[in-house]
């Protein structure tokens, strides 16, 4: 196959049980007689460093002397494991992510065992690099998102939703007053929902907003991040002195799955500071924004006052009356 093959993900494929523990992971080929640490050792090391317990989606514990890192709360879904799973079996050699050792469920908590990556966030060093390592690390950026994109769906099973054909994970929709985001089987079916969701300021009967005609129902369907903000950028140099390349490794995945092929831009752009270098220079050279931009494509008149904008603007005209 070639390296630049498309390759398929079958949600029915992907490992679904509560626990799973993958003993082929570098964890346990390194050290055999290692064991993942139980949920009552990780709360138990939580509680410790705390007094304020959180349950949703409390502070990763970290094991250092065993270069592990554990998600957990009740907010946390196998379906981070299950991408990070696949990414690091399929797509390892073009996408740095964490390693997935295993996973498990107790008392309501999901926890998700994985590498703890050795480096530091990008946005705590942005401003500390040149313009050459700048530009280099966008174009390192372009080529995984190049390769994440070369992910398919089963072409008699398209849906907007998580990798395991889940509701969407995006924190937008992460309010308990919000119905299920999806899965939804089309991209329409899917802006329909988003353009539609209830408000409770507003009728039910209300009539159809007239921005939804600008989000972009013809949109392929993508994998994405969902969350490509500088801080999920992790970098690092390697141990090896001869090789001063530097590593780049995303992290976080717990919003990704499919979605529109603008999402990942609109997300990015709706993370970053307004009107920064980030936003209007750096993310247009590793992630397709012309969609975005700056082009007008609508002008009317709303609440008895004449607004204006682009798709980007469509889209967080209707995030924002979801009050995020």
């Amino acid at each position: 196959m070639s390296s630049q093959s498309d390759i398929q993900i079958i949600p029915s494929s992907l490992p679904s049980n509560p626990s799973e523990t993958f003993h082929d992971s570098s964890y346990f080929t390194t050290n055999p007689r290692l064991e993942l640490p139980s949920p009552s050792e990780i709360r138990d090391r939580y509680n410790a460093t705390t007094e304020n317990p959180m349950v949703e989606r409390p502070p990763p514990v970290i094991f250092p002397d065993q270069d592990l890192i554990v998600k957990w709360g009740t907010e946390i879904s196998i379906a981070e494991g299950q991408c990070l799973y696949f990414l690091k079996r399929n797509l390892g050699g073009e996408i740095n992510v964490p390693e997935i050792y295993g996973w498990c469920r107790d008392g309501g908590a999901t926890f998700l065992y994985m590498e703890l990556i050795d480096g530091k966030q990008l946005d705590a060093v942005w401003d500390g690099i040149s313009e050459d390592e700048r530009e280099c690390i966008c174009q390192r950026l372009e080529k995984m998102i190049s390769s994440l994109r070369r992910l398919k769906q089963d072409p008699e099973d398209r849906f907007i939703g998580s990798i395991s054909r889940g509701p969407i994970k995006d924190i937008i929709f992460s309010s308990p007053s919000l119905p299920p985001a999806g899965p939804f089987t089309t991209v329409r079916t899917f802006h329909d929902w988003f353009a539609y969701l209830p408000r409770p300021w507003e009728a039910r009967d209300r009539s159809p907003d007239p921005l939804r005609a600008h989000l972009i129902d013809d949109s392929d369907i993508v994998f994405t991040h969902g969350d490509l903000h500088p801080s999920n950028i992790m970098i690092s140099y390697p141990k090896n002195k001869e090789n001063d390349e530097i590593v780049l490794t995303i992290i976080d995945w717990h919003q990704s799955g499919w979605l529109p092929e603008y999402w990942e831009g609109c997300k990015a752009r709706w993370t970053a500071e307004i009107d920064s270098a980030w936003s209007e220079i750096y993310l247009p050279k590793f992630l397709k924004m012309g969609m975005l931009g700056p082009e007008l494509v609508f002008k009317i008149n709303m609440y008895d006052r004449d607004i204006e904008g682009t798709h980007y603007d469509a889209w967080n005209w209707f995030v924002l009356r979801l009050g995020m």
